[in-house]
């Protein structure tokens, strides 16, 4: 009976020990801190600005016939940030046409018969943006009348200017037209603005000296 015992006992520490031995393994512990979560960024800049530029500078003594689309003008437009499908919103936000003193001659000899100038009825313009930087052509997109943006190469890219602005009036801020740009980090557009003045005879001595102010405003919602 104590051999017997005796064994149980020895079979009992035995296990025990076995038991001990499982939780036995190495181990160690390790922590981490100072996990951060940063907010992108999302800058559109025009000609390297944030501020109001003017990117039609140097259009002036436009005559009957004469027309920039040799000698454009464009302006940049830069996306800094992140993300790389962003859309384009552009925004004709102003429009003013200006009237030069009526009594000049020779346009007193031919008398205007509104207050705002004569220019923007005989001037037509385009606005097209340059999506890959190699200059307008087929592909690229331009501001329509009926507030949609049309293609270049796919129907007539001139418009009225008084019927552009007037559509533009009638929009809904949310009826923009825009662009998708795929635009990423420093990727660029080009904004090209083209105008015409065609020969329209007796009619252009109204517009002598008289003017036309637009404003815009890009703005670029990620998608």
């Amino acid at each position: 009976m104590k051999r017997i015992i005796a064994l149980s006992a020895a079979l009992l520490l035995v296990i025990a020990t076995l038991s001990v031995g499982t939780y036995a393994y190495f181990s160690d512990t390790e922590t981490t801190s100072g996990q951060v979560i940063t907010a992108g960024t999302f800058d559109l800049k025009i000609d390297n600005a944030d501020a109001p530029v003017n990117i039609l500078t140097g259009i002036s003594d436009v005559m009957p016939g004469g027309t920039n689309s040799a000698d454009v003008d464009y302006a940049t437009l830069k996306f800094l940030g992140n993300g790389s499908t962003n859309v384009l919103y552009i925004t004709l936000t102003d429009w003013i046409a200006n009237e030069n003193d009526p009594d000049t001659d020779p346009e007193g000899d031919d008398p205007d018969d509104t207050a705002n100038g004569d220019l923007d009825n005989l001037l037509y313009v385009a606005f097209l943006i340059d999506l890959d930087n190699n200059g307008i052509d087929t592909g690229d997109k331009y501001l329509k009348t009926d507030n949609t943006i049309g293609t270049v190469g796919e129907g007539e890219s001139w418009a009225d200017i008084d019927a552009l602005a007037s559509a533009f009036e009638a929009m809904e801020d949310d009826a923009y037209p825009s662009i998708t740009t795929n635009l990423s980090n420093d990727g660029t557009v080009q904004f090209y603005f083209y105008y015409n003045f065609p020969n329209n005879n007796a009619a252009d001595n109204e517009a002598q000296g008289d003017s036309v102010q637009m404003d815009f405003q890009f703005e670029l919602r990620q998608s």
